[in-house]
């Protein structure tokens, strides 16, 4: 355990940030490692604190037996319901985390030094994990919430459900051990950053399969809606999937505790045994001895920065992901382009200004070489800040297109355009702003940004996104289908001028905030050359 402690301090101490000096002239020591990355796992635990909730108002009541619908079952109607997204977030979790771990071993500078040291590899394995978790956390951080829950819905036994609950997680944590370390025999640091994004894509194709099971039981008919759960009923609880064990744990069934106790032990024992005896060697593909043509073309910079977002899986999932999400919401029956557009916006607002500072910090792997480009310091920003931005937005229309198609030519979501033009401006400047205050800061971590930063960006771009469009919503139903809720006791014209001017003072404030940001970042790249 000593060894896993000092290891943990090793690896994240390039993590640390140190912060401007004092006024007395000393400065400060850097942030302590675990409580960055502690604060970085209460974003993913906020989320499933938001979403517990939810599921238990809307499933509060739902614990009723299966034998009432006729089907021969000990479980109840909500044990199908959460299981259903323990599937979908359990392999979202073990996927992403497997692949992200197989990544920070393979690419993570430490590795090799560690190696050096008189430490068991096992060690070495679950120190990288831990840096891993942070990249892949939230699944799990929504998982426990919702787990909870279901124990409280079910009014299970207090002892039985922490302990349920607890080897459940414990369960897939080692399960996830173990598939990154199959992995890592057979891949490679390039393949495994590509497995990254192709996992974290296919989690999201696993979560849509496993949600539209769970659909078929939505229905008014009740010979459908019986045959819907007998359907989903074998696959959602097998009895080979932890998840299952747990809900029987829940329930007071010891045996499933104890089956949860001995795969624990046994799981445990097979990750120590075989990762102690892994070689954490860097695999790499020989390298071609062809002598490749160097083709000249026009735009070779900004071709360069499309190159390095393609190559890089953390960028693609980004640039991607608004559209899967977009995806699943259609195929999951929530169709509804307003809504769409809101999750949207909110997400590619902030993906718009990582990819803005993960192209500055690729810049600065090979700084000052930029300076020796035939084109200004301030173009190249201004490029890596419009490249994103543009993305988004043709994501955007594609959206709009395919959607206004399937529900009759609405148009609805046109009015979004202009201000999220605006928002995802606004926050990609903000952020190149944010990382040309420190460019000489580490980037060799996916952690580019110190955790403060990461709260102010989403604050900023998510902050602005939620509260206009919401707001730009509810103008579009008082107009669609008059005064709505508490505003039927205030005058129309009142509700028209918090739903409408309440955006435009906010869109006027951010571009305001815009102009006041670019020249902080002239200012800033005038130090940077």
């Amino acid at each position: 355990m000593s060894d896993l402690s000092l290891l943990i301090k090793y690896s994240f101490q390039n993590k640390s940030r140190y912060s401007k000096k004092k006024k007395n002239g000393k400065e400060r020591k850097p942030t302590n490692p675990i409580i960055s990355i502690i604060l970085t796992l209460s974003i993913s635990a906020t989320l499933g604190l938001i979403l517990a909730p939810i599921y238990y108002y809307a499933f509060k009541n739902s614990a009723i037996p299966l034998t009432k619908f006729g089907i021969q079952s000990t479980y109840n109607f909500v044990d199908i319901i959460f299981s259903s997204t323990y599937i979908g977030l359990g392999i979202m979790f073990l996927m992403t985390f497997s692949s992200y771990l197989v990544v920070n071993l393979y690419d993570g500078d430490m590795t090799e030094l560690f190696l050096t040291m008189p430490i068991k590899r096992s060690t070495i394995f679950l120190s990288a994990a831990i840096d891993s978790l942070i990249l892949s956390g939230m699944p799990l951080g929504m998982l426990i919430p919702l787990s909870i829950v279901h124990a409280i819905i079910l009014k299970g036994s207090i002892i039985a459900s922490i302990l349920s609950i607890t080897l459940f997680v414990y369960l897939l944590g080692i399960l996830a051990l173990i598939i990154s370390m199959l992995l890592s025999l057979f891949i490679g640091k390039t393949a495994a950053k590509r497995t990254a994004m192709l996992m974290s894509f296919g989690s999201l194709l696993i979560y849509i399969i496993s949600t539209n099971l769970i659909s078929k039981i939505k229905t008014t008919d009740p010979k459908v809606f019986v045959d819907g759960i007998k359907g989903a009923l074998n696959f959602i609880l097998f009895p080979a999937f932890p998840h299952t064990q747990m809900i029987n744990g829940i329930n007071g069934n010891y045996s499933s505790i104890a089956i949860m106790i001995i795969f624990s032990i046994i799981f445990t024992f097979v990750f120590y045994y075989f990762s102690n005896k892994m070689d954490f060697g860097m695999k790499s593909k020989k390298s071609s001895k062809k002598i490749k043509n160097i083709k000249i073309s026009g735009m070779p910079l900004l071709k360069k920065d499309l190159k390095l977002l393609s190559r890089d899986s953390q960028s693609i999932f980004m640039i991607f992901y608004p559209i899967a999400l977009s995806a699943i919401f259609f195929f999951t029956g929530n169709n509804s382009i307003t809504f769409i557009s809101i999750m949207f916006i909110i997400i590619a607002a902030f993906y718009s200004a990582y990819l803005t500072i993960i192209m500055l910090a690729e810049d600065t792997k090979i700084w000052p070489l930029p300076r020796l480009f035939p084109v200004k310091i301030s173009t190249i920003v201004n490029r890596k800040i419009i490249i994103p931005v543009t993305i988004f937005m043709l994501e955007y229309f594609a959206v709009l297109i395919f959607l206004g198609i399937k529900d009759k030519l609405d148009i609805s979501g046109i009015f979004f355009i202009v201000p999220m033009l605006i928002i995802m401006f606004y926050s990609s400047i903000f952020g190149a702003r944010l990382f040309l205050k420190n460019p000489k800061r580490d980037t060799k971590q996916k952690n580019i940004l110190s955790t403060k930063e990461i709260f102010m960006l989403e604050g900023v771009s998510m902050g602005y996104s939620l509260i206009i469009f919401v707001l730009l919503t509810f103008e579009q139903m008082l107009i669609k289908h008059g005064p709505f809720w508490i505003f039927k006791n205030i005058p129309i014209i009142f509700s028209h001028l918090i739903f409408l001017g309440i955006p435009i003072i906010l869109i006027l404030f951010i571009l305001s905030k815009t102009r006041k940001e670019m020249n902080k970042i002239k200012k800033l790249i005038e130090s940077w050359e």
